[in-house]
C-alpha cells in the first residue's frame, strides 16, 4: 500500500498541561497564546495544572509569575 502524501485533516483534541511551580512564585494568570485567550487553572502540590479545552495543531501556554 502506498502512502497518499502529508495529512490533510486535523483533528481537534483536548489536552491537560502540568507544570512544577516554585514555591516563591504565586500565578497571576494564564493566557493561551495561540488562540489569545484566558485559561482557567488550578493549583495542587505546588504544581499549576491547565486544560486546552481544543488544540487543533499547537498551542503556547504563557503563565503570569509574580
Amino acid at each position: 500500500m502506498m502512502m497518499k502524501g502529508p495529512i490533510r485533516e486535523l483533528i481537534p483534541v483536548e489536552a491537560a498541561v502540568s507544570v512544577k511551580i516554585p514555591s516563591r512564585e504565586t500565578i497571576r494568570g494564564v493566557k493561551l497564546l495561540f488562540s489569545d485567550e484566558q485559561q482557567s487553572h488550578t493549583m495542587e502540590n505546588g504544581r499549576i495544572n491547565v486544560k486546552v479545552p481544543k488544540l487543533l495543531d499547537h498551542e503556547i501556554i504563557a503563565l503570569d509569575l509574580t
